[in-house]
């Protein structure tokens, strides 16, 4: 069951990049 937690692992990833940028973006405004 390997490939389940690294596939979470980079959902979590892609997850927390798209957020970070987001804050970024707003705080920016």
């Amino acid at each position: 069951m390997w490939y389940f937690t690294w596939f979470i692992g980079v959902l979590l990833a892609c997850f927390f990049s798209i957020i970070i940028a987001l804050t970024i973006e707003y705080k920016e405004k």
